[in-house]
Formats: structure tokens, sequence, C-alpha cells
């Protein structure tokens, strides 16, 4: 299992996902609080197919983490969102 928050910090999510694949990893399985609605929607917009089941109020997310178009848009999405006009953001 990995840290949930980790996914919502941009850069670091990345770097995570590269380590992973680095090492063979392909799927990666997350927990978090059926009420916790940013946290949900973090996963939902990482680019990754995520599937999600339900269990005492705990939603257990699992997503591929191999390269995909969608992965990379949304990837790109989020480093246009938080860069500062006219900056380049260097990775």
């Amino acid at each position: 299992m990995i840290n949930t928050a980790i996914i919502g910090l941009g850069w670091w999510g990345k770097t995570l996902v590269k380590a992973a694949r680095e090492r063979g990893i392909e799927t990666f399985a997350a927990q978090t609080l059926a009420e916790n609605k940013n946290m949900l929607d973090v996963f939902r917009h990482t680019g990754f197919p995520v599937t999600s089941s339900i269990e005492f109020g705990t939603v257990t997310l699992r997503f591929p983490i191999a390269p995909s178009e969608a992965y990379k848009a949304a990837t790109e999405a989020r480093a246009t969102r938080w860069r500062p006009q006219g900056k380049d953001v260097v990775s």
C-alpha cells in the first residue's frame, strides 16, 4: 500500500510512479475513507484506469501504472494548472 497523500503531490507522485516502474511494480493500491472526496478525486484524476471497492467505510483503489496517453495528458494538465504564467517547470 502507498500513502494516499503521495499521489496528490504532483512531482512526488510522478517520481513515485517512475521509481515503481523501474522496480517492476505494475499496480498501485491505496485506501482512503469513503467521505474523503478530495482524495478520491485525486486518484480519479491520475490518468490511470482506477477500480475501487468499499468495505466498512474504507475505499480501496487499484490502478495499473503502465504509461498511457491518458496518464501523460493528466500529468501535463496538472503541470499546466500549477505553472506560473510565463514560467517553465523543471522536472
